[in-house]
């Protein structure tokens, strides 16, 4: 059968709880705090403003629904046949604040699940989350693949396989071999498959727009030697990076400033056309204004490449001092272009 417990005023702890079909429990409290539950479907609710639902372990075989503005806990599926589905949501059809949840199922599925912050490990690579809202950033690791989903843009970081961004509700689905959304995929490790591929954050579906973006480790890393090699970072990332078209001055010790153009940037380096042969490993000064963003920044040349039509020379430049405000600057000053 089932079981329903509401508390007309305080928490509800509960050592271990157990039932055939459905467990309701509502807490006109801070809290609900439970040891164990064995059920086929859980609906929890908390009450109160900033209320927290911690289930130390839950051995669900179909449905998870929890309100509460904090939810923490570890879920195991008792039915590999079918999906384990959740709905998460804050009091009043809000955010929730902070999501911290350990998932262990054959099919990982989301029905409705928005979260300021949210730390998800699934112990599966089956995904299939519907409706989602990411309020500032959600840290996601499967068996295949880290992903970090943000509502803003910013600066890609470090050690994760997939950086998304979603300013509004999107779907997600993953299995071992793929994965698929309707947000804005910002970047991927080359071992990752992702449906649509890295796109234009403002363009999104526009093929033409999709043409202004390349990789912007991809053709320098080829081209580095040990000793620039050593200056990269242990984990090289692809980031995004855009076509422009800029003028701009760049200084260098034994030449004096020297006029170029800026074919292309990212946040953390830049393209440029020069008429000089410049050696990889030059330390240089770069200056250039484009779209209302001034860029001031110490450079190093990481690549080169004649043109021999043009009788002119393309350079890959790393930043090397870029203070993280322009940095995080660069993605909006392109998106407007």
């Amino acid at each position: 059968g089932s079981i329903k417990l509401t508390t007309a005023a305080g928490d509800v702890i509960i050592n271990h709880i157990s039932a055939a079909d459905l467990i309701t429990i509502i807490a006109n409290g801070n809290k609900i705090d439970i040891e164990t539950i064995d059920p086929k479907k859980i609906d929890l609710n908390v009450l109160n403003a900033g209320g927290l639902i911690d289930i130390n372990k839950a051995l669900v075989a179909e449905e998870v629904k929890l309100i509460a503005d904090n939810i923490k806990g570890t879920f195991v599926d008792t039915d590999s046949k079918n999906p384990l589905s959740f709905y998460m949501m804050g009091t009043n059809d809000s955010n929730v604040d902070t999501t911290d949840i350990n998932v262990n199922a054959g099919n990982f599925e989301i029905e409705k699940f928005a979260s300021n912050n949210a730390k998800i490990f699934s112990h599966g690579d089956n995904l299939n989350w519907k409706q989602v809202k990411v309020g500032s950033r959600f840290d996601i690791n499967t068996p295949k693949r880290s992903i970090l989903i943000k509502n803003k843009l910013g600066l890609l970081e470090d050690n994760k396989d997939i950086q998304i961004y979603a300013p509004d509700g999107f779907y997600l689905t993953a299995d071992a071999s793929k994965v698929e959304t309707n947000a804005k995929v910002l970047d991927a490790d080359r071992n990752q498959s992702v449906n649509p591929t890295i796109t234009n954050s403002s363009n999104t579906g526009n093929e033409n727009n999709n043409e202004n973006m390349s990789k912007t480790q991809e053709d320098v890393e080829e081209n580095l030697n040990p000793t620039d090699m050593r200056d990269q970072s242990q984990n090289i990332r692809d980031s995004l990076r855009y076509n422009i078209n800029a003028d701009g001055v760049i200084n260098i010790p034994s030449l004096g400033d020297v006029n170029i153009k800026v074919t292309d940037i990212s946040s953390g380096g830049a393209g440029i056309s020069i008429d000089k042969d410049i050696p990889i490993g030059e330390e240089i000064n770069l200056t250039f204004n484009f779209n209302g963003l001034e860029i001031n920044t110490k450079s190093k040349v990481v690549s080169k490449e004649y043109d021999e039509s043009t009788g002119t020379y393309k350079l890959g430049l790393k930043f090397t001092d870029i203070t993280p405000e322009i940095a995080e600057q660069i993605p909006y000053a392109c998106m407007s272009l």
